[in-house]
């Protein structure tokens, strides 16, 4: 695409003798001419830093350019900006933006005749833009594709998938960890708008902390990154988990948003297991306070176990009644808050009543009465165990939310 820009700046500039530039929407260089008569200070700055000066880009952006509804048109100088006046033609191609070709003209000599050549060549520059448009947009609808394929539950569609996605351009090697963001369902907004807003969020997170190619996919309820390791084998997927999350909560105004991040895989076709330990490790952050907003799978403890359970199938005795039966009174709530805090900290009062606010003698009370109320016995290691895991179980299945 770059060749053939490159051509049709060279053939313009040579017919006009004038020195001609195309740049992106963004004012971003992406072909030039040598020069050919003056050339001023944005121009030389432009080409030195392939992007237009900040105030250039504002005065582009307060002309209208974009909106012109002439197809070629005159920009009048800017001493203030050592910007001398130039021709501008916006490139569109089916009613889009695709970017801008410019022609400094500072003593505004160019004929009506040279517009219809600039025109002509805009719109030889548009299709070239809009090829290469349609064929990224086929290239990453492909790898969307294949990489729905990678988190398939047949092994053998996997493996075709990474292998497929191994032939591609750049293909991405080698160890990686999956990052899962989620999509809150109280977000008002239309599915296909949701899903572009996110992919554009995690596009620019990707761009800007991984150095080396990042496979994405965005469904309705979450997003996916499949990071490799960086630099020296360096693991990134914990800060991009984090700019990932707080891009999206940016995009979704300030909706709360959670991220898991699945243990290292050393093949692609092996990545579908990372990205279940990272969709689980978001909904136990979710269900179970204590978690903060961004949780890897290896932190999960004992619901690494527990979530593998069929909670739904499992029977009302499956979790202690006596301990059940505590959860209907607020004061019987308290109490059972309070074993789970002393059982979480292995039965060090001091640090249980540290974390409850409360005193030590309140805290043997209520040890007190739930052994009383229950008849379970917490010096027990059964009784115990079944306490600490019926608790941990009532959260997951919803029964237990203090």
């Amino acid at each position: 695409m770059l060749r053939e820009l490159q051509a049709v700046t060279e053939g313009l500039a040579a017919r006009l003798q004038r020195d001609v530039a195309i740049d992106d929407p963004r004012m971003r260089l992406l072909a030039h001419t040598a020069h050919h008569g003056l050339v001023d200070q944005a121009r030389t700055e432009s080409i030195l830093r392939l992007q237009a000066p900040p105030a250039v880009v504002g005065y582009v952006v307060a002309l209208g350019l974009d909106r012109a509804g002439k197809p070629v048109v005159r920009v009048p100088p800017a001493p203030e900006l050592e910007l001398l006046a130039r021709v501008c033609a916006p490139l569109r191609a089916g009613g889009e933006l695709l970017g801008y070709l410019w022609l400094i003209d500072a003593d505004e000599s160019l004929t009506e005749q040279d517009f219809e050549v600039i025109a002509e060549t805009a719109q030889s520059a548009a299709m070239v833009l809009q090829r290469d448009r349609l064929l990224d947009d086929l290239r990453a609808s492909r790898e969307r594709e294949l990489v729905r394929d990678l988190l398939s539950a047949d092994p053998e569609v996997r493996v075709a998938a990474a292998d497929a996605l191994a032939a591609l351009e750049e293909p991405q090697a080698g160890p990686a960890r999956v990052v899962v963001v989620n999509v809150p369902a109280a977000v008002d907004m239309l599915a296909d708008e949701l899903i572009a807003k996110v992919d554009r969020a995690l596009d620019r997170v990707a761009r800007q902390l991984v150095p080396r190619r990042c496979l994405r996919l965005v469904r309705v309820d979450h997003g996916l990154l499949i990071v490799p390791l960086g630099p020296g084998g360096r693991d990134i997927a914990p800060d991009v988990a984090r700019a990932a999350r707080a891009a999206l909560q940016r995009v979704l105004h300030g909706t709360e948003v959670r991220s898991g991040v699945g243990d290292r895989v050393n093949e692609l076709a092996d990545a579908v297991n990372s990205y279940r330990q990272a969709r689980t490790a978001v909904r136990v952050s979710e269900v179970i306070p204590g978690f903060g907003p961004d949780v890897a799978w290896s932190e999960l403890g004992v619901y690494r176990i527990l979530v593998h359970l069929p909670l739904d199938e499992l029977p009302e005795d499956a979790i202690p009644p006596e301990l059940l039966a505590l959860l209907d009174s607020p004061s019987g709530r308290e109490i059972v808050r309070s074993v789970e805090v002393y059982l979480d900290r292995a039965g060090d009062a001091r640090a249980a009543v540290d974390a409850l606010k409360i005193h030590r003698t309140t805290l043997y009370y209520r040890l007190g009465r739930f052994a009383e109320l229950t008849g379970l016995n917490l010096s027990d290691g059964g009784d115990r165990l079944a306490v600490h895991v019926g608790l941990k179980l009532a959260r997951l299945r919803g029964s237990y939310t203090p």
